[in-house]
């Protein structure tokens, strides 16, 4: 009776755990169509998807007080902290806010703008102090773009610089370095506030990694006896390949020197891979500028997958190298289905 139930609560979770994959793959097929904002508000910001994760997270810790794996702490934290981080993401999404704060220089703001379009208080004074671009030398590539604010709080004061790769943060409220004027007298800001959901989700991301930590010194844990099966074939390979290195060695040397001796080009692809705001705009414009400066008359830039992200990157271009209108195209993937099949 005992061993149906197990099974039952199995197939159950097994269900949940399926359905969550398939709505969550078939919301990457709609955003390819209708964008990141639809699906975040009719899929991963409705109330059944949430109500799917926590349903899915309740029947899995009954499963685990079941098996009684709570006598096996390192285990215990590991699925715990799943649970933990899940708890995070959920407190994020009902507690956070986002949006757009746009900065000119010498005017004081304490409001930011909404997804929704709504004016949010901030508890402090904001005033865009100073603005300045940054150009890699010797080109009009733009390498950076610095926010020099200060925040007045209750009378106290604090300057910050805030630019595309350094985040300014002021009581628990987060801003990123988006866009900025033509006249370079103002800036756009992205403001992220997520006061308890990034603590908890931290701690769940410790939780886990504490798991892992004692479940792979745990002389009875699963992983350890893979492991211990794993390490057998694969010292066997590590030193069949240190042979063969060693066999190698001298051919590779050779064909190193006689590979120099040909004069001949190599083209190489390559691929950058940052995080928010990091640089990596910058980084494909001074590409352009060494080769246009190297004879290469056109350019051909994959600007992203949405309108904004889109438009944003066009004008970094244009302001960068001062294109003409006539000679900067800018196609949109749905506009001109015809010219990419």
């Amino acid at each position: 009776m005992q061993l149906a139930n197990c099974e039952k609560h199995i197939v159950i979770i097994n269900s949940l755990y399926t359905l969550l994959v398939v709505c969550m793959g078939l919301s990457t097929i709609v955003e390819k169509f209708c964008g990141k904002t639809y699906v975040s508000e009719i899929i991963y910001g409705s109330w059944w998807f949430a109500a799917l994760w926590a349903l899915t997270a309740i029947v899995s810790m009954l499963y685990l007080v079941r098996k009684k794996v709570f006598r096996r702490f390192a285990v215990m934290m590991l699925h715990t902290a799943f649970i933990v981080i899940l708890i995070g993401a959920m407190t994020t999404h009902v507690t956070s806010r986002e949006g757009t704060l746009h900065l000119r220089k010498g005017e004081a703001v304490a409001a930011f703008t909404d997804n929704e379009g709504v004016a949010c208080a901030l508890p402090f004074d904001i005033c865009l102090n100073d603005f300045e671009i940054v150009h890699y030398p010797g080109t009009d590539a733009i390498m950076d773009y610095k926010a020099h604010i200060i925040v007045d709080s209750n009378g106290t004061e604090k300057e910050a610089c805030i630019s595309m790769n350094n985040i300014g943060k002021f009581a628990d409220y987060r801003f990123y370095q988006s866009s900025y004027d033509a006249d370079g007298q103002g800036t756009v800001l992205l403001v992220a506030y997520d006061p308890y959901g990034i603590a908890i989700t931290y701690t769940g991301y410790l939780m886990l990694l504490a798991g892992l930590i004692l479940t792979m010194f745990s002389k009875h844990s699963r992983i350890r006896q893979l492991l211990r099966i794993a390490a057998r074939p694969a010292m066997t390979m590590l030193v069949l390949c240190l042979c063969c290195g060693q066999a190698k060695a001298g051919e590779a040397v050779d064909k190193e020197i006689a590979d120099e001796e040909i004069d001949k080009e190599i083209a190489e692809t390559g691929i950058v891979i940052g995080k928010v705001q990091s640089g990596k705009t910058s980084n494909f414009i001074s590409v352009l500028a060494l080769a246009f400066d190297n004879g290469y008359d056109i350019a051909i830039v994959l600007g992203g997958n949405t309108l904004d992200l889109l438009k944003q990157n066009a004008s970094r271009i244009e302001s960068a190298f001062k294109v003409d209108a006539e000679k900067l195209t800018v196609l949109k993937t749905n506009d001109n289905k015809s010219l990419i099949n």
